[in-house]
């Protein structure tokens, strides 16, 4: 039933709509346009790269092309075994990498496109030592010989987006980095069979400084990064067939990990930062509250070292275990973090590495951590754990705290009112040594803490000095913890290719968020059902009729005037033609090769697009059709579509499935009246001055059609 709507939905709404911006799209294929600026290259003839071909550089070397893709079914590859290549595109358009690329060579191999870059569900990259990245890098910085510094090029985050169904396999070293990355469920991570020292760095950030380095995994330098830099990692990561210690890092202005999948073998370690990283091991990185790091259903397993990491930090439903020699699990929160090192930690010691204040929240619910041989550490200026099972045969810390903490003699100097820590809801610690502290303790009588030498609470002495007040409090549900939203940005060549934009999904249960709705994944897919079957319905009966009224054609007779919802069952194909037969009489620039063009498009992966953008405008309206009154509501109306209009990396297409979304929702929202709803369809319609008069013509047919199911 999903299917077959998605299919009618290609059949009218896409014919309709979408075909306005596809005309005179070319389909990507290899790169073209390629002149060597700087240094020397084999592979290249008459500016372009055929299929199965090799670009070689025989000096360190710098080709700019006017498009970089690779179509599915072709393969690239780039030979840097003695020198370093950069591949930069100065045109216009993104780079789609649905083919193969290959990379050889422990020197590194660059692609920068401040466009946009988008792996494909079919692409494969074969990494040796290789960065993709929509951050800019100029001759000079590439050629400088020890750091190369990547900046954002204009003000409007780019996106790297890599689609469900790609493969990454890395030999050494791989670097995905953009203004925004969104890493989709369904995309696979993997490593080398055997070996030392792997590098894989996700990032979303403003800059980020390229070091040379002897050490792989000691490459990545500062990062400076704004909470538009959002990172979005649903993927999966395994490397427990192999025994190299591989360096996996997630890190961004605000980091989601919702569903990601992470299997490390035991001597691998995962770092994901929500913040701004410094190219020291003594300079500790900095985050503030608006730096959240989020997950739901996270599962990590295995590794030497977790370190979790963000100015704000929330782990919901999601599980961590380790069963590594002298391993640590770190999930913290703070406005400074620097967790380094291999080491087996003093559990006080530990905690010397940051500060917080009462603003930077962990929160762990309904979360498993265990580490079988080494320490856990949940720390922050105000920690809560619910509902959650901590298991350690070494320490375990749950600490909230203002100051850094060296030794247990400093506890009672480092803490301040608000440091709080909140136990609840059959929360369970079960370990040799536990340090729970704060400047207070709540614990519902619920919570059991097990350990066989060392246990040390509030209100017990240690060391001379009296620990922090306890409180009982009753067991009850969690609310206002932080979130981090998914990329929500989308970029497009010719309709194909898409990111996760769109809701954020957090826990399910009893929780809730009190800036956002919170959803079940279920929920979810049940809500974008209904949404696209209520799209459906609108555009295969409205659109005709809708037409006629704004464009003074006489195609009445060809509906009926009042199509409601019990006697909406209009045939794909029949409505295709009606549509075709709209769009030909009221506007001249629009023919049926173009729409046949565009509906040959349709694959599954134009689909994708094409569902995703019409859920993300339903749900960012519904979202902003939350406010109290009617002002307001059309206040955060009016930004929302102003700042989608205002996205040059967005496409027509992109926009006018957000804006045929925006309209819906407003039309199934059920606290406003008629004529509020008919003023913000109409701001919606006349808003996007980004669009052309042919699409802004077909807004104001789809806000007209959803004014009729109101007679």
């Amino acid at each position: 039933m999903f299917a077959k709507k998605m299919n009618r939905m290609k059949a009218a709404f896409l014919a309709t709509a979408i075909a306005l911006t596809l005309s005179g799209s070319a389909a990507y294929a290899m790169p073209e346009g390629g002149s060597v600026a700087s240094g020397t290259v084999t592979g290249l003839t008459n500016g372009t790269v055929a299929s199965g071909g090799t670009l070689t550089a025989t000096s360190d070397a710098i080709i700019n092309w006017n498009s970089f893709n690779i179509a599915s079914g072709e393969t690239l590859n780039l030979n840097t075994t003695d020198h370093a290549l950069l591949n930069r595109v100065t045109g216009t358009g993104i780079s789609t990498l649905a083919g193969i690329l290959n990379q050889t060579g422990t020197n590194t191999a660059i692609l920068v496109n401040p466009n946009g870059i988008v792996v494909s569900g079919t692409g494969v990259i074969n990494a040796g030592n290789m960065i993709l990245t929509t951050l800019a890098l100029s001759d000079s910085q590439f050629l400088n010989g020890n750091t190369a510094t990547f900046t954002q090029s204009g003000s409007t985050p780019a996106l790297l987006s890599v689609e469900n169904g790609a493969k990454l396999n890395v030999e050494e070293l791989l670097i995905l980095a953009g203004g925004k990355v969104n890493v989709a469920d369904g995309v696979t991570f993997s490593t080398k069979s055997s070996g030392d020292d792997v590098m894989i760095e996700n990032l979303a950030a403003k800059s980020f400084t390229f070091q040379k380095e002897n050490e792989t995994q000691d490459v990545m330098g500062s990062t400076t990064t704004t909470t538009d830099n959002a990172m979005a990692f649903h993927g999966t990561f395994d490397n427990t067939s192999s025994s190299e210690n591989t360096n996996f890092h997630i890190d961004g202005g605000t980091v989601n990990l919702d569903g990601a999948t992470l299997k490390l073998n035991n001597a691998s370690e995962l770092y994901s930062t929500a913040g701004q990283q410094q190219d020291s091991e003594t300079v500790p990185g900095t985050a503030t509250s608006a730096n959240v790091l989020s997950g739901n259903n996270l599962t990590v397993s295995g590794g030497k070292i977790i370190g979790i990491f963000g100015g704000q930090t929330t782990l919901t439903n999601s599980s961590i275990t380790s069963n590594a020699s002298e391993s640590n699990i770190t999930v913290a929160s703070g406005t400074t973090a620097s967790m380094t090192g291999n080491e087996d930690y003093d559990g006080l010691g530990q905690l010397a590495t940051h500060t917080a204040d009462a603003s930077n929240v962990t929160t762990l619910i309904n979360t498993t951590i265990q580490n079988k041989d080494g320490e856990i550490h949940v720390d922050g200026g105000r920690t809560i754990v619910d509902n959650s099972k901590l298991t350690s045969d070494d320490t375990i810390v749950v600490a909230a705290v203002t100051n850094e903490v060296s030794d247990g003699n400093d506890i009672t100097k480092n803490v301040a009112n608000g440091n709080n820590v909140t136990l609840k809801n059959g929360t369970a610690i079960t370990t040799k040594d536990a340090y729970v502290y704060g400047y207070s303790v709540e614990m519902s009588p619920t919570v059991t803490i097990s350990t066989t030498k060392d246990n040390m609470l509030a209100d017990h002495t240690y060391n001379g000095s009296t620990n922090s007040t306890a409180t009982t409090i009753a067991d009850s549900t969690t609310t206002g913890y932080a979130t981090a939203a998914n990329v929500d940005t989308t970029i497009s060549n010719s309709g194909s290719t898409t990111n996760d934009s769109g809701n954020t999904n957090t826990s399910s249960g009893s929780t809730t968020n009190n800036a956002s709705a919170v959803k079940t994944s279920d929920e979810i897919q049940t809500e974008a059902t209904t949404v696209q079957s209520n799209l459906l319905t609108d555009a295969t009966t409205q659109a005709t009729q809708a037409a006629s009224d704004l464009m003074g054609t006489s195609m009445a007779a060809t509906t009926e005037p009042e199509a409601t919802e019990s006697n909406i069952q209009v045939d794909g194909n029949a409505q295709e033609g009606a549509d075709i037969h709209a769009l030909e009489h009221g506007t001249d620039s629009i023919i049926a090769s173009t729409v046949t063009a565009a509906l040959e498009q349709g694959n599954e992966q134009f689909e994708s697009f094409i569902q995703r953008n019409i859920e993300y405008g339903y749900h960012s309206m519904e979202d902003a059709l939350t406010a109290d009154t009617p002002a307001e509501r059309m206040e955060q109306a009016s930004a929302l579509v102003s700042r989608i209009d205002s996205d040059k990396n967005m496409d027509e297409g992109a926009k006018l499935a957000q804006a045929y979304g925006m309209i819906q929702a407003v039309q199934d929202n059920g606290k406003m009246s008629a004529q509020e709803k008919a003023t913000i369809r109409n701001m919606i319609a006349t808003s996007f001055r980004s669009l052309s008069k042919d699409v802004r013509v077909y807004l104001s047919t789809v806000a007209a059609s959803a004014a009729q199911r109101n007679l």
